[in-house]
């Protein structure tokens, strides 16, 4: 149940990827050379963010990592947009580029962080930490 995303340089390009079973392999999450891992779990600062409208919601997670940049890298993984009015959907920004996951080298007090949020239908809506880890008391 593992997956990635692939995404091409220019829009409308076009390209293919295949891969076969002897491409496989398996890493040691411990290894520090692993970048989803590179930080000591439990020290990894980590904010989950829902919208849900009562019927469907969405998720974007902002984490802190020492590795990764304040602008988009290798430890930000993009928004899709899931195309149905039905469900809301919620993304951070990373310069210019919606965030599904918005990894941060830090989490400077007092500073903002810029939020998206696409009802999709009108209706009630409700926006919720759903999971918040390792922040310091008053961030």
């Amino acid at each position: 149940m593992q997956s990635f995303w692939v995404r091409v340089n220019a829009d409308g390009a076009t390209g293919s990827l295949a891969f076969d079973n002897s491409m496989r392999s398996l890493q040691d999450d411990s290894l520090s050379t692993n970048k989803l891992r590179s930080a000591k779990v439990d020290d990894t600062k980590l904010i989950r963010l829902q919208v849900s409208n009562g019927t469907n919601s969405d998720e974007a997670i902002v984490l802190v990592n020492a590795d990764a940049s304040n602008s988009y890298d290798a430890y930000d993984s993009p928004k899709w947009s899931n195309d149905n009015v039905a469900i809301p959907e919620i993304y951070t920004q990373a310069g210019t580029e919606q965030m599904v996951i918005n990894g941060l080298n830090n989490l400077p007090l007092n500073t903002p962080l810029a939020l998206g949020f696409k009802p999709g239908q009108t209706g009630s809506f409700s926006i919720k930490a759903t999971e918040i880890t390792n922040l310091d008391a008053d961030t």
